[in-house]
């Protein structure tokens, strides 16, 4: 469990710069930002909404439905 653990923060830590400058020229391209401290932090904000939904979808799409209980 810990060497998964391991290997999977590893992979996360490897593709976070790649994420985060895809994101970032996603949001450049539709606000023009050229400020690089508010492009930063309007990409940040960026990613945690995807997340979040991302997070909710698999949430919903994933539980057990209530006939399971």
């Amino acid at each position: 469990m810990l060497i998964t653990l391991t290997l999977g923060f590893t992979i996360a830590f490897t593709w976070r710069q790649t994420i985060f400058d895809l994101s970032q020229s996603v949001v450049n391209f539709f606000l023009h930002i050229e400020s690089a401290s508010t492009s930063s932090i309007l990409t940040a904000i960026f990613i945690t909404i995807i997340s979040l939904i991302l997070m909710y979808l698999a949430a919903h799409y994933l539980k057990d439905s209530y006939e399971n209980y």
